[in-house]
């Protein structure tokens, strides 16, 4: 299940849409369902133009559902023979709302999903993309006003033996049976000290149980971790940058973000920077 943002922006580099074209193949080649919705950066800006997603719905990727719209699904287990019913919500833009219209256009979502005709199924799941009340966005921010969203109220998501949710990069459990996976990877330096990695479901005593697992993601580092490296002043500073660079540890194949200060007078060294930093194998430098 994807929650939706499978990319970071609405025109993907080719390099990446192809990697995780080959990545779904890997999965439905070998009969693994997979159930996909659109994110806040997969929705396309206007109705004459298509999610690069659907791509692969429209070529007839087997076992690859789509939904850039809200619809349902019922899948069966190819192992265990049990059917998930499947209420899929993508984003959709709250520009247009206002709070109170946007919370009940999703409840009757909701509703007319539930109402519409399926066969038997054994668990319905939730499948949204979307700011719920309670979740934090990440270490340094807990409002909803940070990403602009309304917040939809959980009460909307009790009732269903889980809701697999996207749109908040924080891994967290609302409830048992609320859950973000989070991303998969650190986007900025706000998810500096956060784990990454995703949720798996399995059956347990007649419902659902989700645990997270984690994914070993290159570090994202601040360097000093409180406060500024300190060169104002200093002759030699290109000297004193070195040799603090050449006391780090921990730093390699890291995303660093090294944070100093410097007179008007001094020049960023950055040659210095490059060669230090390469010295210890860092990856990437800010």
């Amino acid at each position: 299940v994807i929650a939706g943002d499978v990319f970071h922006t609405i025109r993907p580099n080719p390099y990446v849409f192809d990697e995780f074209a080959k990545f779904i193949r890997s999965l439905t080649v070998e009969k693994v369902q997979v159930v996909c919705i659109a994110g806040t950066h997969d929705q396309p800006r206007t109705e004459a133009s298509e999610a690069y997603v659907k791509a692969l719905e429209d070529v007839g990727a087997p076992n690859f559902y789509f939904f850039r719209k809200p619809g349902v699904i019922t899948l069966k287990g190819s192992i265990s023979g049990k059917k998930v019913r499947f209420l899929c919500l993508p984003y959709v833009p709250q520009t247009m709302f206002k709070p109170d219209e946007y919370i009940s256009s999703v409840e009757q979502s909701i509703r007319r999903l539930l109402s519409e005709p399926v066969e038997s199924y054994d668990y319905t799941v939730v499948v949204g993309h979307f700011y719920v009340e309670g979740a934090v966005i990440n270490s340094r921010e807990h409002t909803p006003r940070y990403i602009g969203d309304i917040p939809l109220p959980r009460r909307l998501f009790n009732g269903f033996d889980a809701s697999m949710l996207g749109h908040i990069h924080r891994h967290q459990f609302l409830t048992g049976k609320i859950v973000y996976a989070g991303s998969i990877e650190r986007i900025d330096f706000g998810e500096e000290g956060e784990e990454k990695g995703f949720v798996y479901f399995e059956e347990y005593e007649g419902g659902l149980r989700g645990s997270f697992i984690r994914l070993p993601c290159r570090p994202m580092l601040t360097i000093p971790r409180d406060g500024f490296l300190e060169l104002r002043g200093r002759r030699n500073y290109e000297a004193v940058l070195r040799e603090y660079i050449r006391g780090l540890r921990g730093v390699e194949d890291a995303i660093l973000r090294l944070k100093m200060r410097l007179d008007p007078s001094q020049v960023i060294p950055s040659r210095a920077l490059e060669e230090a930093l390469r010295s210890k194998k860092v990856f990437h430098w800010i």
